[in-house]
């Protein structure tokens, strides 16, 4: 059922993307971009997993505000989806999107973004299969990234990721 969704005769190609982000690589990024700005984020990425621990307890503690995966993932979901015109985002009800976060990804976005607009996720078909994407999406891109992913799975999973999706393990092959 999963490979029919997500294949080319499927009900949501075209009509769904996902933005995923290698929470080690974004780390990575921001340490260049906040910390390093001299060094590469691959370089970072690849120092190994105690060097980007040992940077992320830095960055939560001084630049925490700048750790939030929902920003960059919102704003990349206009950019690709308002190409033409105002984008209106209907989005969960959750804590981590605070007014200020908010603000900023308004400020950010400007005139691109119409409304954003929380639901319960519940009660709301949009969000629903939105959820269902983003979490089917989670878990073959972190199979393929712990070196156990699906082949079929994976193929089937590439149309729908953005291509600006912070991710930098080659291996998974999901770019």
């Amino acid at each position: 059922m999963l490979l029919w969704l997500l294949s080319a005769d499927g009900p949501i190609l075209g009509h769904a993307a996902v933005h995923l982000t290698e929470k080690a690589f974004f780390v990575a990024g921001k340490v260049v971009e906040l910390l390093e700005p001299e060094k590469d984020p691959a370089t970072v990425y690849h120092s190994g997993r105690a060097v980007l621990a040992a940077y992320n307890v830095v960055l939560r503690a001084e630049y925490r505000e700048h750790l939030d995966l929902h920003v960059p993932a919102i704003v990349r979901a206009v950019h690709l989806w308002g190409t033409d015109k105002p984008v209106t985002i209907v989005h969960d009800r959750q804590n981590l999107l605070t007014e200020d976060r908010v603000a900023l990804i308004k400020r950010t976005l400007g005139d691109r973004l119409a409304d954003m607009t929380f639901v319960d996720s519940r009660d709301d078909a949009r969000v629903q299969i939105a959820d269902f994407l983003a979490g089917v999406a989670r878990r073959i891109a972190s199979d393929a990234l712990n070196g156990h992913g699906d082949v079929e799975l994976v193929a089937a999973l590439r149309p729908y990721v953005d291509p600006s999706s912070i991710w930098g393990d080659e291996r998974s092959s999901l770019l």
